[in-house]
């Protein structure tokens, strides 16, 4: 899956989350947050479907690993379900929104209220069905800083996905970078935190794509 691409680059980059504010879509078990959570202060996962939600909490209190000695001060991180689009969003910080399925009473969202903004949003294999790009694309904008940055991984099944993802992205004023060969780049040692990587061989249709707005 497109999260081993997402993982090892975070890995290999740490400098990358070291510090921000961070928001997971489409969070699923939580391979991706365990790793994430090394690095930054603060980490929302959020995923979609409600029924997702207790195991990725479980996931998260079993196998959070351990910081370094010198990074003393633990990530915060919450757990929430998110849905996507730009209509989604207002509902939820107007409190207008569900944390469990349908029929279930409305519950305090860790995102409710200020429109909250995260430094850094990552994901994986979050791009599949064409039309859930723009919904992906909307969420994005609304909780990107001026200044953040998204990291997506993602494999990629059909050229009209990623077409319909960078037209998604132009009418937000959002624009990407393909960093799939970076991908592909042990360190200089091999080393990732006193961890030998294995040899990786990114495949011909993955992809990690960093998104930014324009300037």
């Amino acid at each position: 899956p497109a999260a081993q691409i997402l993982c090892r680059y975070l890995l290999q980059h740490p400098e990358l989350l070291e510090g921000q504010r961070v928001m997971e879509v489409g969070a699923g078990a939580g391979l991706t947050t365990l790793i994430a959570s090394l690095q930054c202060k603060e980490l929302c996962a959020t995923d979609g479907q409600a029924e997702v939600v207790p195991l990725l909490e479980r996931n998260i209190n079993e196998l959070k690993p351990k910081r370094t000695q010198d990074k003393n001060d633990e990530c915060q991180i919450s757990v929430c379900t998110l849905q996507w689009g730009t209509a989604a969003c207002e509902k939820l910080e107007k409190g207008e929104v569900c944390v469990g399925g349908e029929g279930e009473s409305v519950c305090v969202h860790p995102l409710k209220g200020e429109a909250r903004k995260f430094e850094r949003i990552i994901g994986s294999d979050v791009i599949y069905w064409p039309q859930y790009i723009r919904p992906l694309v909307e969420t994005i904008d609304h909780f990107l800083s001026d200044t953040g940055i998204a990291y997506i991984a993602y494999f990629e099944r059909a050229k009209l996905t990623t077409r319909e993802l960078t037209q998604a992205l132009d009418d937000h004023n959002l624009q990407l970078e393909d960093l799939s060969i970076e991908c592909i780049r042990p360190p200089e040692d091999g080393c990732v935190g006193g961890v030998k990587l294995t040899p990786f061989q990114l495949p011909s249709d993955g992809r990690m794509f960093k998104i930014t707005r324009k300037p």
